[in-house]
C-alpha cells in the first residue's frame, strides 16, 4: 500500500525509514506533557508512539502537513497492509 511521509531528512531511493526515536528531545514542555497524556492512556495492545512510522494515506494532508515544517520533504512510500497498527 503506498502512503505519503513528511520529514526533514533526506532518504535514497528505496532506504528503509524507521521511526525517530529521538522526536521527544525537541518536544517543548506542552508536547512533552502531552506525549506524556497520551502514554498514560495508551491501550496494552498498542506499541508505543515512539515505535511507530508516521506516514500519510492522502497527499493533500501531507501537503497541509509538511507547509508548517521548515525544510520538510515528502516521501512516497509502501508499506505492507499487516504493518499497519493503527489508522486515525
Amino acid at each position: 500500500m503506498e502512503f505519503y511521509r513528511v520529514d526533514k531528512k533526506l532518504f535514497k531511493v528505496k532506504e528503509i525509514i524507521l521511526p525517530d526515536v529521538e522526536y521527544k528531545t525537541s518536544l517543548n514542555v506542552k508536547g512533552t506533557q502531552l506525549e506524556a497524556h497520551l502514554e498514560k492512556y495508551r491501550s496494552p495492545d498498542k506499541t508505543q508512539r515512539d515505535k511507530h512510522l508516521f506516514v500519510f494515506s492522502d497527499l493533500i494532508d501531507a501537503k497541509d502537513f509538511c507547509r508548517k515544517m521548515i525544510y520538510g520533504k515528502i516521501y512516497k512510500v509502501s508499506v505492507r497492509k499487516n504493518d499497519i497498527l493503527h489508522k486515525g
